[in-house]
């Protein structure tokens, strides 16, 4: 298929509101895809404004010793931006007791798949400290969480911070709101749009073209945030060929969106 031109202008303000999420000479058609893809998302290459600090998208994807976060203890946090600002910090996971008082447990399938060492990093009051002067650094913004599971897993294990003495102000670091791309697969496939078949995030950015080293917590935080990214151009796509009546099903067939999306390399 012919590679199009990329429309003018660039993508702007990706905040809560998906209808202005584009320039306002960008149309929402199959060549947003195209802009989205030259470059891998809109906002690279410039600086943040203030009102996008207010409330800014952030993408987080957690390490753990296990499923359960009354039982397992976080490893690992990492909160990844495009353009900035970041947040990284390995936790200990040894001798760690619950909000119940109970003694934690690391299980080691957990270790073998994201390779960390329990024993390394700082005690988990200390990353409470730190991800809270860090969030002030940058001028307390509220985070829109992004992520795969981010809502059932990530939040619930990051909320783990909260019960260690430490005065993490929650409600106005984090909004309620999630963009979750597991949720968004789901529903994606259940209208149509893309065939994901399975709903882990190395299967839904192998169908969006996205190349990545999975089970690292800053490397899937990152691929999350591309994957929420262009799941949001096909769905404004796939909304605007609904709108002008030129598709009513068939949609991943007859209209190939992989085919605009080439691939993005996040590796190394």
């Amino acid at each position: 298929m012919k590679p199009l031109d990329c429309c003018s202008g660039v993508l702007v303000g990706w905040g809560r509101n998906r209808e202005e999420r584009h320039a306002p000479d960008c149309p929402q058609n199959i060549e947003m895809l195209a802009l989205l893809a030259e470059e891998g998302i809109g906002m690279v290459g410039r600086k943040l404004k203030a009102e996008e600090i207010a409330v800014m998208d952030i993408a987080l994807d957690t390490e753990t010793g296990g499923l359960d976060p009354e039982i397992a203890p976080i490893l690992g946090i990492d909160l990844w931006h495009p353009t900035g600002p970041c947040f990284s910090q390995r936790v200990i996971g040894t001798g760690r007791v619950g909000r119940f008082g109970n003694k934690m447990e690391i299980h080691p399938r957990a270790l073998q798949a994201n390779g960390l060492n329990p024993d390394e990093g700082v005690p988990i009051e200390e990353a409470a400290k730190r991800m809270v002067a860090w969030w002030k650094s940058i001028g307390s913004p509220q985070f829109h969480l992004v992520g795969h599971n981010v809502g059932p897993f990530d939040v619930p294990f990051l909320k783990q911070l909260t019960h260690v003495g430490v005065d993490v102000p929650w409600a106005m670091m984090f909004d309620y709101h999630y963009q979750d791309t597991a949720t968004a697969a789901y529903l994606m496939q259940k209208d149509g749009m893309l065939h994901f078949g399975k709903w882990s995030l190395t299967n839904v950015c192998q169908v969006l073209g996205i190349l990545y080293d999975p089970h690292l917590s800053k490397c899937d935080a990152k691929a999350s945030w591309y994957a929420n990214e262009r799941m949001s151009a096909v769905r404004l796509h796939y909304k605007d060929m609904c709108e002008r009546g030129e598709m009513c099903e068939g949609f991943n067939e007859t209209h190939n969106i992989r085919d605009h999306l080439p691939a993005l390399d996040l590796r190394g």
